[in-house]
């Protein structure tokens, strides 16, 4: 007898590659994980929150969250995420609003290593990002490089597009997916301002 054709063994066969897929998946996902999380370059504030330094696109540092008694506004970025542009845009026009009164805006650009948005990744360089920068427009949002999805990781954000409002002590107060829309964000604002 030859070889005989089985839906039954076929669908068995295809369950069982898939498992053992998914479970390589995980232990991988677990390893990259555990070595960034033993990476990661923090430092304590006095008041015990985690404080990341990440380097901006004029050469300099940021340091994220600071408690400085500045309340930080930090939005998570990644090249090819179109809702991200727009997010960009939505804080590049809200600044402006908020200059002067202790509120500080960082657009943190992560690297696509494992991508949500685009179909092949891209190291995160300076010279990559200008095409998103280009599209957002003229602004005067900090933006910091996260080469190595530190802060990513440190804050567990798991999609981009997600913006992080810190108090003045550091603290995380705030977190949504940013839309075209700032009446969410700006009332968190206006509440951390005036607590």
């Amino acid at each position: 007898m030859g070889f005989r054709f089985s839906p039954v063994r076929t669908l068995l066969a295809a369950l069982s590659l898939t498992g053992v897929v998914g479970v390589t998946l995980f232990i991988i996902s677990q390893g990259r994980t555990n070595i960034l999380a033993n990476s990661l370059q923090t430092s304590q504030s006095a008041e015990g929150t985690a404080t990341l330094s990440l380097p901006t696109l004029d050469g300099q540092t940021v340091a994220l969250p600071e408690d400085a008694g500045q309340i930080t506004v930090a939005y998570s970025i990644e090249l090819g995420c179109g809702d991200c542009v727009l997010g960009a845009k939505t804080l590049a026009r809200l600044q402006p609003d908020y200059a002067g009164r202790g509120v500080r805006f960082v657009a943190v650009a992560t690297s696509p290593e494992v991508s949500f948005c685009c179909a092949v990744p891209v190291r995160l360089t300076a010279e990559a990002l200008q095409p998103f920068l280009q599209a957002v427009g003229r602004n005067q949002l900090t933006w910091a490089l996260d080469q190595r999805r530190e802060f990513t990781d440190l804050y567990q954000i798991d999609a981009p597009n997600i913006v992080v409002a810190f108090d003045k002590q550091g603290h995380e107060m705030y977190r949504e997916h940013l839309s075209s829309s700032d009446t969410e964000l700006r009332a968190a604002l206006d509440r951390l301002l005036a607590s």
